[in-house]
């Protein structure tokens, strides 16, 4: 049985002939591109793929920071007798969340306990510590140590519980039959008093270096309608060109009468920068009709003021 010679096709044909005419390092080179082309598709691929993940992840991140910041930003009462509290919290873009924190509580009957501070660090591990401080110090505090006491005390315990990191804070006690507000402080800038010029105090260490054995206290007696402020650094610190906007224009602005919310506001505002974290938490002493040494009112009230994250 004879068989059937095959013709070649057309295009057949040409790819033979080219492969003949053409030099072999050319069709070498052609094989090169070919076996690249291929690599970087596949390596476009691959990178797709990894970046979905990291997406997903840093999702995931984002989450789990949120949740253990809003474990350090306790709702708080707008009014606890005649007290009025006014906080706000604003945290650094992107993940640079810091381990700045604020509490208001029930330290005694009769008796408030503040607080506001800052962990060295940004991130989970700084949020972590964060807690540990303000549990820590809330504790102490709650036990009814003098404040100096509880820096102490808290200074023994956190030291080495925060790696290379540190804290610094400012506690006070403010009792409702006198209207005195005493703090103290590790580390941190005092507070500002509305009308009233700032005050040289001792300078003392933060927590979580084991350096110091007191801290010193001080007190004042609010006046009905006398405003306070407790803030963290990012509120001096934050930039306008080459320079902090400072100490002096955050007094302008609490001597203003403006809430919390509102100076952080001006302070993103009236900034070019804001590289950490922001908070601050006012004490107004609003006028007092009841007579003095009256049952001061225990902070119960239900919580009406989340902190702005």
């Amino acid at each position: 049985m004879a068989r059937t010679a095959v013709k070649p096709s057309k295009s057949t044909g040409t790819i033979e002939r080219l492969v003949k005419v053409l030099p072999t390092a050319l069709v070498v080179a052609l094989l090169a591109f070919a076996v690249i082309a291929a690599a970087m598709a596949l390596n476009a691929y691959l990178q797709s793929r990894r970046a979905r993940s990291l997406a997903g992840q840093r999702a995931a991140l984002l989450s789990d920071v949120g949740v253990l910041q809003s474990a350090l930003l306790p709702a708080v009462p707008e009014t606890i007798g005649e007290l009025h509290l006014s906080v706000a919290y604003r945290p650094a873009q992107g993940l640079a969340a810091g381990g700045d924190f604020f509490d208001v509580f029930t330290a005694s009957p009769g008796r408030t306990g503040i607080m506001i501070g800052d962990v060295s660090g940004h991130g989970r591990e700084s949020l972590v510590h964060a807690a540990l401080v303000r549990y820590t110090l809330r504790t102490l505090i709650g036990e009814g140590h003098p404040l100096p006491e509880v820096l102490a005390r808290a200074d023994r315990y956190l030291t080495g519980e925060l790696g290379d990191g540190f804290a610094t804070v400012i506690i006070c006690c403010y009792e409702h039959a006198t209207g005195e507000l005493t703090w103290a402080k590790a580390g941190h800038e005092p507070p500002i008093i509305a009308g009233q010029p700032d005050q040289d105090e001792q300078a003392a260490t933060p927590l979580g270096f084991g350096l110091g054995d007191t801290w010193p206290q001080f007190s004042r007696r609010l006046a009905s309608g006398e405003r306070v402020c407790l803030f963290t650094d990012g509120l001096v610190e934050a930039r306008r060109g080459d320079e902090y906007l400072g100490r002096a224009h955050l007094r302008s602005l609490v001597e203003r009468g403006l809430s919390a919310q509102t100076i952080l506001d001006c302070i993103q505002a009236d900034s070019d920068e804001c590289p950490d974290d922001l908070a601050a938490v006012i004490i107004h002493r609003v006028a007092v009709t009841a007579e003095v040494g009256a049952a001061a009112p225990v902070l119960t009230a239900p919580p009406q003021q989340p902190a702005a994250v």
